[in-house]
Protein backbone atom coordinates (compact mmCIF):
# COMPACT_ATOMS: atom_id res chain seq x y z
CA UNK A 1 0.00 0.00 0.00
CA UNK A 2 1.36 3.20 -1.23
CA UNK A 3 0.39 6.65 0.86
CA UNK A 4 1.48 10.52 -0.08
CA UNK A 5 3.09 12.14 2.83
CA UNK A 6 0.99 14.95 4.66
CA UNK A 7 0.17 16.93 7.63
CA UNK A 8 -2.10 15.20 9.79
CA UNK A 9 -3.79 18.06 11.45
CA UNK A 10 -6.89 19.95 9.16
CA UNK A 11 -5.07 23.67 9.17
CA UNK A 12 -8.80 25.06 8.75
CA UNK A 13 -9.32 23.47 12.44
CA UNK A 14 -5.98 25.16 14.02
CA UNK A 15 -5.25 29.15 15.02
CA UNK A 16 -2.88 30.51 12.64
CA UNK A 17 -0.70 32.19 14.97
CA UNK A 18 -1.18 29.85 18.06
CA UNK A 19 0.18 26.46 19.70
CA UNK A 20 -2.31 24.58 21.19
CA UNK A 21 -2.72 20.95 22.56
CA UNK A 22 -5.05 18.26 20.47
CA UNK A 23 -6.05 15.05 21.23
CA UNK A 24 -5.89 12.17 18.95
CA UNK A 25 -8.09 9.42 19.36
CA UNK A 26 -5.79 7.07 18.16
CA UNK A 27 -2.01 6.66 18.19
CA UNK A 28 -0.41 4.06 16.99
CA UNK A 29 3.83 3.88 16.97
CA UNK A 30 5.21 2.97 13.79
CA UNK A 31 8.49 2.21 12.63
CA UNK A 32 10.25 3.34 9.92
CA UNK A 33 12.39 1.44 6.67
CA UNK A 34 14.44 2.72 4.13
CA UNK A 35 13.81 -0.45 2.05
CA UNK A 36 10.62 -2.20 1.50
CA UNK A 37 9.37 -4.57 4.65
CA UNK A 38 6.86 -7.06 4.96
CA UNK A 39 3.54 -5.47 6.59
CA UNK A 40 5.00 -2.22 5.65
CA UNK A 41 3.45 0.72 3.86
CA UNK A 42 5.15 2.86 1.24
CA UNK A 43 5.36 6.58 1.57
CA UNK A 44 5.80 8.85 -0.91
CA UNK A 45 7.17 12.40 0.15
CA UNK A 46 6.85 15.22 -1.41
CA UNK A 47 9.53 16.33 -4.22
CA UNK A 48 12.60 18.20 -2.98
CA UNK A 49 13.35 15.94 -0.51
CA UNK A 50 17.12 15.15 -0.93
CA UNK A 51 16.97 11.86 0.82
CA UNK A 52 15.11 10.40 -1.23
CA UNK A 53 11.40 10.15 -2.33
CA UNK A 54 9.78 7.57 -0.19
CA UNK A 55 10.16 5.81 2.70
CA UNK A 56 8.17 2.55 4.46
CA UNK A 57 6.50 2.05 7.82
CA UNK A 58 5.29 -0.54 9.83
CA UNK A 59 3.40 -0.73 13.15
CA UNK A 60 5.31 -1.09 16.19
CA UNK A 61 4.98 -4.74 17.56
CA UNK A 62 3.38 -4.65 20.92
CA UNK A 63 6.13 -5.49 24.04
CA UNK A 64 4.89 -9.63 24.82
CA UNK A 65 5.52 -8.66 28.47
CA UNK A 66 3.33 -5.20 28.41
CA UNK A 67 5.64 -2.81 29.65
CA UNK A 68 6.71 -0.90 26.81
CA UNK A 69 2.46 0.41 25.17
CA UNK A 70 2.53 1.29 21.13
CA UNK A 71 -0.77 2.04 20.83
CA UNK A 72 -2.89 5.08 22.42
CA UNK A 73 -6.68 6.10 22.93
CA UNK A 74 -7.23 9.73 23.30
CA UNK A 75 -3.19 10.35 22.95
CA UNK A 76 -2.58 14.01 23.54
CA UNK A 77 -0.19 16.16 21.32
CA UNK A 78 1.22 19.84 21.60
CA UNK A 79 0.87 21.45 18.24
CA UNK A 80 3.14 24.37 17.30
CA UNK A 81 0.92 27.11 15.02
CA UNK A 82 1.62 25.64 11.65
CA UNK A 83 0.23 22.06 12.94
CA UNK A 84 3.07 20.38 13.25
CA UNK A 85 3.68 18.65 16.75
CA UNK A 86 6.10 20.29 18.98
CA UNK A 87 8.77 18.18 18.99
CA UNK A 88 10.12 18.17 22.97
CA UNK A 89 6.58 17.79 24.11
CA UNK A 90 5.82 15.17 21.76
CA UNK A 91 8.30 12.77 22.51
CA UNK A 92 8.20 13.29 26.26
CA UNK A 93 4.64 12.36 26.11
CA UNK A 94 5.44 9.20 24.04
CA UNK A 95 7.92 8.08 26.27
CA UNK A 96 5.80 8.23 29.27
CA UNK A 97 2.81 7.06 28.08
CA UNK A 98 4.73 3.78 26.20
CA UNK A 99 5.81 2.80 30.30
CA UNK A 100 3.04 3.51 31.64
CA UNK A 101 0.77 0.34 32.01
CA UNK A 102 -2.64 2.03 33.77
CA UNK A 103 -2.23 5.75 32.36
CA UNK A 104 -4.09 8.13 33.73
CA UNK A 105 -5.61 9.99 30.63
CA UNK A 106 -6.79 13.35 31.87
CA UNK A 107 -3.48 13.54 33.98
CA UNK A 108 -1.69 13.37 30.28
CA UNK A 109 -4.21 15.59 28.71
CA UNK A 110 -3.41 18.17 31.71
CA UNK A 111 -0.33 18.54 30.84
CA UNK A 112 -0.40 18.64 27.22
CA UNK A 113 -2.85 21.62 27.61
CA UNK A 114 -0.35 23.49 30.32
CA UNK A 115 2.56 22.52 27.53
CA UNK A 116 0.87 23.79 25.07
CA UNK A 117 -0.25 27.09 27.47
CA UNK A 118 4.03 27.66 27.82
CA UNK A 119 4.50 27.15 24.17
CA UNK A 120 2.15 29.78 23.35
CA UNK A 121 3.69 32.09 25.86
CA UNK A 122 7.14 31.35 24.29
CA UNK A 123 5.63 32.24 20.96
CA UNK A 124 4.68 35.60 22.18
CA UNK A 125 7.85 36.09 23.67
CA UNK A 126 10.32 35.75 20.81
CA UNK A 127 13.02 36.89 22.75
CA UNK A 128 13.10 34.22 25.54
CA UNK A 129 15.52 31.73 24.62
CA UNK A 130 13.62 28.85 26.22
CA UNK A 131 16.86 26.40 26.82
CA UNK A 132 18.99 29.40 28.06
CA UNK A 133 19.70 30.13 31.54
CA UNK A 134 22.14 32.80 32.54
CA UNK A 135 23.27 33.48 35.32
CA UNK A 136 20.94 36.26 36.28
CA UNK A 137 17.69 34.47 38.13
CA UNK A 138 15.18 36.99 36.29
CA UNK A 139 16.76 36.30 33.13
CA UNK A 140 15.84 32.28 32.94
CA UNK A 141 12.52 31.40 31.42
CA UNK A 142 11.24 29.55 33.98
CA UNK A 143 11.54 32.93 36.55
CA UNK A 144 9.86 34.81 33.73
CA UNK A 145 7.07 32.27 33.24
CA UNK A 146 6.53 32.44 37.24
CA UNK A 147 6.13 35.92 36.98
CA UNK A 148 4.07 36.31 34.31
CA UNK A 149 1.37 33.33 36.16
CA UNK A 150 1.57 35.54 38.92
CA UNK A 151 0.47 38.35 37.05
CA UNK A 152 -2.45 36.48 35.63
CA UNK A 153 -3.44 35.29 39.04
CA UNK A 154 -3.55 39.20 40.33
CA UNK A 155 -5.14 39.93 37.15
CA UNK A 156 -7.51 37.41 37.66
CA UNK A 157 -7.03 36.12 34.62
CA UNK A 158 -6.02 32.45 35.66
CA UNK A 159 -7.30 30.65 39.07
CA UNK A 160 -4.26 30.17 41.61
CA UNK A 161 -4.90 26.47 40.85
CA UNK A 162 -4.29 26.18 37.42
CA UNK A 163 -1.61 28.23 38.01
CA UNK A 164 0.56 26.07 40.53
CA UNK A 165 -0.43 22.93 38.56
CA UNK A 166 1.05 24.77 35.07
CA UNK A 167 3.91 25.61 36.84
CA UNK A 168 4.46 22.54 38.50
CA UNK A 169 4.08 20.96 34.85
CA UNK A 170 6.51 23.19 33.38
CA UNK A 171 9.13 22.38 35.95
CA UNK A 172 8.37 18.55 35.09
CA UNK A 173 8.80 19.23 31.46
CA UNK A 174 12.52 20.50 31.79
CA UNK A 175 13.09 17.72 34.17
CA UNK A 176 12.68 15.38 31.83
CA UNK A 177 14.65 17.04 29.37
CA UNK A 178 17.30 17.18 31.94
CA UNK A 179 17.10 13.98 32.57
CA UNK A 180 17.33 12.62 29.10
CA UNK A 181 20.25 14.54 28.61
CA UNK A 182 18.03 16.60 25.87
CA UNK A 183 20.20 20.24 26.45
CA UNK A 184 22.61 21.18 29.29
CA UNK A 185 22.91 23.96 31.16
CA UNK A 186 25.74 25.51 34.09
CA UNK A 187 22.63 27.29 35.85
CA UNK A 188 19.87 25.52 37.55
CA UNK A 189 16.73 26.07 35.84
CA UNK A 190 15.26 27.02 39.64
CA UNK A 191 16.59 26.47 43.32
CA UNK A 192 15.03 23.11 45.05
CA UNK A 193 15.22 22.30 49.06
CA UNK A 194 14.14 19.30 50.29
CA UNK A 195 11.81 19.06 53.70
CA UNK A 196 9.52 16.54 55.96
CA UNK A 197 6.05 17.00 55.25
CA UNK A 198 3.68 15.13 57.71
CA UNK A 199 0.98 13.26 56.82
CA UNK A 200 -1.92 10.83 58.73
CA UNK A 201 -2.20 7.36 56.42
CA UNK A 202 -5.49 5.71 55.46
CA UNK A 203 -6.02 4.73 59.15
CA UNK A 204 -4.60 7.38 60.66
CA UNK A 205 -1.17 7.09 61.87
CA UNK A 206 0.95 10.02 61.63
CA UNK A 207 3.54 9.54 59.35
CA UNK A 208 6.48 11.95 57.44
CA UNK A 209 8.18 11.96 53.88
CA UNK A 210 11.03 13.88 52.36
CA UNK A 211 9.88 16.66 49.97
CA UNK A 212 11.56 18.40 47.13
CA UNK A 213 9.89 21.62 46.47
CA UNK A 214 11.16 24.22 44.21
CA UNK A 215 11.58 28.09 44.53
CA UNK A 216 9.12 28.19 41.57
CA UNK A 217 5.83 26.68 43.85
CA UNK A 218 2.47 28.76 43.89
CA UNK A 219 1.19 29.17 46.68
CA UNK A 220 -3.01 28.15 46.47
CA UNK A 221 -5.19 29.94 49.26
CA UNK A 222 -6.71 27.70 51.07
CA UNK A 223 -11.03 27.04 50.85
CA UNK A 224 -12.88 27.53 53.54
CA UNK A 225 -14.64 24.72 52.94
CA UNK A 226 -12.83 23.13 49.99
CA UNK A 227 -15.59 19.72 50.44
CA UNK A 228 -18.67 21.79 50.06
CA UNK A 229 -22.05 21.58 51.70
CA UNK A 230 -22.35 17.90 51.89
CA UNK A 231 -19.32 17.08 54.39
CA UNK A 232 -18.67 18.32 57.49
CA UNK A 233 -16.65 21.53 58.38
CA UNK A 234 -15.33 21.06 61.29
CA UNK A 235 -12.14 23.99 61.15
CA UNK A 236 -9.77 21.20 61.70
CA UNK A 237 -10.84 19.98 64.86
CA UNK A 238 -11.93 16.36 63.65
CA UNK A 239 -9.03 13.85 63.09
CA UNK A 240 -9.22 9.95 61.41
CA UNK A 241 -9.93 7.57 63.96
CA UNK A 242 -7.38 5.53 65.05
CA UNK A 243 -6.93 1.47 64.43
CA UNK A 244 -8.82 0.98 67.49
CA UNK A 245 -11.22 3.02 66.88
CA UNK A 246 -11.97 2.14 63.50
CA UNK A 247 -12.83 -1.74 65.61
CA UNK A 248 -15.20 -0.15 67.69
CA UNK A 249 -17.41 1.06 64.41
CA UNK A 250 -16.84 -2.40 62.53
CA UNK A 251 -18.15 -4.22 65.91
CA UNK A 252 -20.88 -1.26 66.26
CA UNK A 253 -21.73 -2.02 62.12
CA UNK A 254 -21.92 -5.56 62.66
CA UNK A 255 -24.33 -5.17 65.68
CA UNK A 256 -26.62 -2.94 63.34
CA UNK A 257 -26.94 -5.77 60.93
CA UNK A 258 -27.86 -8.24 63.35
CA UNK A 259 -29.63 -6.66 66.00
CA UNK A 260 -32.95 -4.73 64.77
CA UNK A 261 -33.17 -3.48 68.28
CA UNK A 262 -29.27 -1.76 67.20
CA UNK A 263 -30.05 -0.82 63.88
CA UNK A 264 -29.54 3.33 64.02
CA UNK A 265 -31.58 5.67 61.82
CA UNK A 266 -28.50 8.10 62.23
CA UNK A 267 -27.79 9.99 58.95
CA UNK A 268 -24.68 10.07 56.91
CA UNK A 269 -23.76 13.40 58.61
CA UNK A 270 -24.33 12.36 62.08
CA UNK A 271 -22.65 9.19 61.50
CA UNK A 272 -19.69 11.06 60.25
CA UNK A 273 -19.63 13.05 63.64
CA UNK A 274 -20.01 9.87 65.35
CA UNK A 275 -16.79 8.12 63.78
CA UNK A 276 -15.26 11.39 64.51
CA UNK A 277 -15.94 12.55 68.17
CA UNK A 278 -12.50 12.75 69.98
CA UNK A 279 -11.90 10.59 72.87
CA UNK A 280 -11.80 12.10 76.02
Amino acid sequence: MTRKAKNAFDSKNLSENTAKHHVLLVMQLEEIFREECPGGSQIELPTGFVDGDTYFTKPREADPYGLMQSRFNNFPIVLNPDGSPWAEATALLVSLLSTDTRPDMQNYLNLAADWAAYRRFLLENPHIDWLAFPEDFFKRPTYIFHGYLLMEIANEGLGAKTAKRRMNNVVKLYNLLLKDKAFETANSPWQEKTSLAAFDDAVGIRKTKLVTSTNLSISVPRDENPFGDETIFDDGELRPLSPEEQKWVVKCDVASNTDPEFASDLDPHEFLLLCSWPVI
